[in-house]
């Protein structure tokens, strides 16, 4: 999964108020489990084995959203109950997935801003030019231009000084 991705799932997480440490633990042993059982999660997805295989190693955040996708249709929370149990997901680990699933609509629109932002670079870029550009900025740019003088003025004096010091 990209970092654009992974920014558009927390985003989703975080606007639904879920907590982090939590929601980390739960989507990190959901997609180790979807990638060491893909049988299990094919079936729940409703799709074919081989087919839900390669989307999660081509692509394993279409993967994810699918399979929450088609749980979240099927009602599959209750279906769901023997793998949350296996996984040690409590009531409130669960209800971190069910709220990603009835959400995914978030989840997709965030991961879109998120490709778009990356994609022009626009608050990076933003960001550098309003701390570049500040009278600190400047500055620390007159600063580090007076030490590099300094340091070559001192580079060049120094066989004169050693020369002197030679003949005094």
């Amino acid at each position: 999964m990209t970092q654009q991705q992974l920014m558009g799932l927390a985003s989703a997480l975080d606007q639904n108020m879920q907590e982090e440490a939590t929601s980390a633990t739960v989507f990190s042993q959901l997609i180790t489990k979807m990638y060491q059982e893909p049988a299990r999660f094919a079936k729940i997805a409703g799709m074919e084995v081989e087919k839900f295989s390669k989307m999660m190693k081509e692509n394993a955040n279409e993967g994810l959203l699918t399979f929450l996708e088609a749980m979240r249709s099927r009602g599959g929370f209750d279906a769901m109950a023997p793998l949350f149990q296996e996984m040690q997901l409590d009531g409130t680990r669960a209800g971190v997935l069910s709220a990603v699933a009835s959400h995914l609509d978030q989840v997709r629109e965030a991961q879109d801003i998120a490709n778009k932002s990356y994609e022009l670079g626009t608050s990076v870029l933003n960001e550098y030019n309003v701390q570049n550009n500040t009278v600190q900025a400047g500055v620390d740019k007159a600063k580090k231009q007076f030490m590099d003088l300094t340091i070559q003025l001192g580079e060049k004096l120094l066989p004169v000084v050693k020369y002197t010091i030679t003949s005094g």
